[in-house]
């Protein structure tokens, strides 16, 4: 009994020291595993470390079928074998022909056999373009998994766990959220994990980490440097040919340092923000994004419709909810249950809130025309100019039911105490509900009955010396 309690631990030590694990950074990627032979896979630009030194890496052109990305290899060397051999068919036909010389001149001979290898021709004609077509999307699809076209090998066995660090754009992931609107004043969120692999290495991690940061984080020293004030002295012109030059090369010149960031569903485990954690993670190197299900909650939630005209005739369903945990993406994918409303929305904290912007109503139509000005718009008040403008919206519900509207616009903001602006009137053949905001802008709230159409005229003036000229 004694024996078999002390031996328990010595294997569970082993299983452990064994097991494969998957680091993802958003410039590299590191898998850590016990590889089953020399093959290492489809790959390129992989760094290999055995005990924390280099481990030689060489590609061979054997590729045996026991492998995946091997057997789509060989599938598609294969077909290429097959398309050349069909075009040397085609090219020697063509010339066997060119070469015939017939002895005797027997028309019903020769029609026959130009009637035989043409129709030769055109089967074998035909089979070279619909086997051309098939290789360019065997290609297609074996380029989607990976940018490697020869396998590579380790020349040497490591009697420890295999460390292999990935080059930016290998694995892939990022993540987005899930909306769904089902419930009324209520929005059911899941937030998801896609991650793509395309290194040509399938992985197998029985523990995954995703980290929305570099793996490698420089932070230089900062010392003080005095603020020097100086005479100013203009600089030298510069000819324009020497300027075009410089701003030419600056544009060439790549920046020192800087690097690029950009089935079933597994469950992710959110560890703290922008991190997280998969177990058991099956990734094959097909260039497939693999959807991972990260957390779900609910929270209130106040729909309403919305519209700027100042800078969109559309008018769309705006959302706002308080967030159980911080939203790390703009992009959202809306529901109604199983209904798919949106599959690029956008999201966004604003006033204290977060809000959604889930859809367009097509059935609010709305215009904006600028008031046409006559000349007495415009008066002379000793030094003072005071001109008139403004403009008028029409807003229009189309569908059979009453609907409110939130109408966003503005009037000129001024900057200086020199140029004065000043909102006259809001007018309507009812009533509107406004506010004037800061920097000059006007919120309204309009309700709408069933194809009701309302018209609206903004005015407002502005004050400004004589001798100056605006523009707005």
């Amino acid at each position: 009994m004694k024996k078999k309690l002390s031996f328990l631990p010595l294997v569970v030590v082993t299983t452990l020291s064994q097991s494969a694990s998957l680091e993802v950074y958003r410039d590299s990627a590191v898998y850590t595993y016990t590889p089953k032979s020399l093959y290492l896979g489809m790959t390129e630009g992989v760094e290999a470390t055995c005990k924390g030194q280099p481990l030689p890496l060489e590609q061979k052109t054997v590729c045996a079928n026991d492998e995946r990305l091997c057997r789509e290899l060989n599938t598609l060397q294969d077909a290429q074998a097959a398309l050349e051999s069909l075009q040397s068919n085609i090219t020697l036909l063509d010339k066997i022909t060119g070469l015939y010389q017939p002895t005797t001149l027997d028309a019903g001979m020769m029609i026959d056999t130009a009637r035989k290898i043409g129709s030769e021709r055109a089967k074998l004609a035909v089979a070279y373009e619909k086997d051309k077509t098939a290789l360019e999307f065997q290609k297609k699809s074996f380029l989607k998994q990976t940018a490697a076209e020869v396998p590579l090998y380790y020349t040497r066995q490591c009697d420890v766990p295999v460390k292999l660090e990935f080059p930016y754009g290998s694995i892939r992931f990022s993540t987005y959220y899930e909306a769904d609107l089902s419930q009324e004043k209520r929005v059911n969120v899941t937030q998801h994990l896609e991650v793509t692999n395309r290194s040509g290495v399938d992985i197998v991690a029985e523990d995954a980490t995703f980290y929305f940061r570099k793996s490698q984080q420089t932070v230089r020293p900062f010392h003080f440097h005095p603020w020097i004030i100086r005479e100013y002295q203009p600089e030298p012109a510069v000819p324009r040919t020497q300027t075009l030059m410089k701003r030419s090369e600056t544009m060439e010149r790549p920046a020192a340092g800087v690097m690029a960031e950009s089935v079933s569903m597994p469950t992710a485990e959110y560890l703290d923000a922008r991190e997280y954690r998969v177990a058991s993670l099956d990734l094959p190197s097909t260039g497939e994004p693999v959807d991972l299900r990260v957390d779900s909650w609910s929270a209130d939630m106040e729909c309403g419709l919305s519209v700027s005209p100042y800078a969109s005739l559309s008018a769309y369903e705006q959302c706002t909810f308080t967030p159980e945990k911080q939203i790390e993406n703009p992009a959202w994918k809306i529901t109604e249950g199983e209904t798919l409303i949106s599959s690029r929305a956008f999201g966004e904290y604003r006033e204290d809130a977060y809000q959604l912007y889930t859809k367009i109503d097509e059935d609010i139509k709305v215009t904006r025309k600028p008031i046409v000005r006559k000349q007495k718009d415009t008066g002379f008040f000793g030094n003072t100019v005071r001109k008139k403008d403004g403009y008028i919206l029409t807003l229009t519900n189309k569908s059979d039911k009453p609907k409110h509207l939130t109408v966003t616009e503005r009037i000129p903001a001024s900057e200086s105490e020199e140029i004065k602006v000043k909102l006259l009137q809001i007018n309507s053949d009812r009533k509107v509900d406004y506010r004037l905001l800061k920097e000059g802008e006007i919120r309204m709230e309009i309700d709408l009955a069933a194809g009701e159409e309302r018209r609206i005229e903004v005015l407002f003036e502005i004050s400004y010396d004589k001798e100056k000229q605006i523009s707005y």
